[in-house]
Order: C-alpha cells, then structure tokens, then sequence
C-alpha cells in the first residue's frame, strides 16, 4: 500500500506512484509536497523536466528534491527499499 500526505500547495501535482511488486499505480492529482513512500518498492513518475530541479540530496532515509523555483518535494523513506524516480517532461 503507498501513502501519501499533503502538507502545502506545491505547483507538482499528477504525479505517479507504482508498486514495482503488484504494478498497481496511484495518480496522485492533488498538489503534494511530501510523499510517504510505503516499504514495498515503488517507481514514482514526476511530470517535471530536469531542467526545473535544483538538486536532490538525501537526507537520512529521504529524497529532497530542490525545485528552481524554490519549492522543495520530499520521498519519505525512499533510501529504505529499492524506490525508483523518474521525471517525465511534456514530451515523456
């Protein structure tokens, strides 16, 4: 099962999470900006380009990710498991 937790407004939203066991996907289309990643292995699809990020660092078991435009997404708990990011601009 994946959760997730909606903090503040965050201009990502439609982002994707697939259980890389059951292949089951969640759309998340809400505006999130903190993702509390289960501990079955998930593939999370952001529909951002690299160019937007700043930076990912982590930060014990998390995935900061530091857009350009100063806001900030974090994956809670993605060093834990085997989790995948992928960012997806407009033309995928």
């Amino acid at each position: 099962m994946i959760f997730y937790f909606k903090l503040w407004r965050s201009s990502i939203k439609n982002l994707t999470l697939v259980d890389k066991q059951s292949h089951t996907e969640k759309l998340l289309e809400e505006h999130v900006d903190l993702i509390k990643l289960s501990e079955h292995p998930t593939l999370v699809k952001m529909k951002i380009s690299s160019d937007e990020v700043e930076s990912i660092q982590r930060q014990g078991q998390d995935a900061i990710i530091h857009l350009k435009n100063g806001e900030m997404i974090t994956l809670q708990g993605f060093f834990n498991v085997d989790h995948s990011l992928v960012l997806e601009n407009q033309n995928n």
